[in-house]
């Protein structure tokens, strides 16, 4: 506020007792909620009044694949803003801190083990961001961005005598922990059978030239 200074009425060359009331006006500033992230159009205004708490938006903010955490005093750190935290004038910018939204793809195999198609290192489950897109591409599965840049490709190495059949889902979207399924099957083998001098028949009298074992 200011000080003011009064100086008495004088009467007839005589000074005159005056009682003076001071008003004052409580301060009100302007407020900027802010979404705090790349490409973000979120921004709302308030009114915030000295001495009492600060009063936020009625709505949060969004943003796809994220969490919000809150409105701080800094872009980065800074403090968060709680039903104690007071207006004093001090801060005219408040920012919304995100987490982002992560969920465990784990891959279950029964006769064999998942692969990084890079490295060759075992998988057994990955961590990727809510949205995250899961597609076949035939016997090697794709867990990324849609834009297929920057996620990995898998693929199952089977245990002797096993063979790799299907990933069950094939293609989807990862909106919270799952589970891919890879399918599997025995291997079959044709044997041929060259009887020089006789022949194999089965149980119904057939001649048998190879058996799938």
């Amino acid at each position: 506020g200011t000080t003011e200074k009064f100086v008495p009425d004088r009467v007839n060359g005589l000074n005159v007792t005056a009682t003076y009331t001071a008003n004052f006006a409580v301060n009100v500033y302007k407020v900027n909620f802010l979404g705090n992230y790349e490409g973000s159009v979120y921004s709302e205004q308030k009114d915030e009044t000295h001495g009492e708490i600060f009063v936020t938006p009625d709505t949060d903010p969004t943003r796809e694949g994220y969490q919000f955490d809150g409105w701080f005093t800094q872009p980065d750190g800074g403090t968060m803003l709680t039903a104690a935290t007071i207006v004093d004038g001090t801060i005219t910018n408040v920012y919304a801190h995100w987490t982002q939204i992560l969920h465990t793809v784990t891959f279950n195999i029964e006769h064999g083990v998942m692969k990084n198609t890079v490295t060759y290192e075992e998988v057994s489950s990955v961590t990727v961001p809510d949205g995250t897109i899961i597609q076949d591409m035939s016997d090697v599965i794709y867990i990324g961005p849609s834009t297929f840049d920057g996620g990995g490709y898998y693929f199952a190495s089977m245990d002797e005598g096993y063979e790799f059949k299907s990933f069950d889902p094939a293609s989807g979207t990862v909106t919270g922990d799952m589970t891919i399924k890879v399918n599997t099957a025995p291997k079959n083998y044709t044997v041929n059978i060259n009887a020089e001098h006789g022949r194999l028949e089965n149980a119904d009298g057939e001649t048998i030239t190879s058996l799938q074992v």
